[in-house]
């Protein structure tokens, strides 16, 4: 069998900065080639298969004032590949956590560990967590919610032409990739740094 790896991209936009978080998909013996794939999935995860969609619950975590710009994807294993691209308005993905982006930029830290022998773990910094989702420094009791059901659906993975894909955690040295088990919020808020000109 043969296991292809593809890499996605999400972009965000908000108080003329971004952040983007990364991650990796796994596909064995996909049908259609690289680049008809990596649109599958960025179609899936936007409005495929079945409701929510991942960029939905995505959005959720968010400060309403930002909003998801872009997701990209392309295979990186066995070989590079051409990327699929989705270009949003402020319209299509606003944040849906009321209130402005944390004075602190603080970023939420979703922790995925996999089944590495080594114990591996992947992490997400989600970016412009709203005021609203801290409470003296601590995420509140909703954000957990919103955090549980976006990993819920991002471990779920898709059904798209191409082949059922599932999210890994992906080493970029050694090739080699690992399912993740499960997923669970860091309580320390994070931070992640982002740059005033975008890509």
């Amino acid at each position: 069998m043969a296991t292809e790896i593809f890499e996605v991209v999400t972009s965000f936009v908000g108080a003329q900065q971004y952040a983007a978080i990364v991650q990796h998909e796994k596909i064995v013996d996909p049908i259609s080639g690289d680049w008809d794939t990596a649109a599958q999935i960025v179609e899936d995860m936007i409005s495929g298969g079945v409701a929510p969609f991942l960029l939905t619950r995505l959005s959720e975590l968010i400060a309403e004032d930002t909003f998801i710009s872009s997701l990209r994807c392309r295979r990186v294993f066995p070989a590079g590949g051409n990327t699929a691209v989705q270009v949003f308005t402020a319209a299509a993905f606003p944040g849906g956590a009321a209130g402005p982006v944390h004075a602190t930029q603080v970023a939420a830290c979703i922790i995925f560990p996999s089944e590495a022998a080594n114990g591996l773990h992947g992490r997400n910094f989600i970016p412009f967590v709203s005021e609203s989702d801290l409470d003296e420094n601590r995420f509140t009791d909703d954000f957990k919610t919103r955090v549980v059901a976006y990993a819920t659906r991002l471990a779920a993975g898709g059904s798209i032409t191409s082949g059922d894909y599932t999210p890994v955690i992906y080493n970029r040295t050694l090739h080699t990739s690992f399912d993740l088990v499960n997923a669970y919020l860091s309580p320390k808020p994070g931070t992640q740094r982002r740059r005033l000109t975008p890509l």
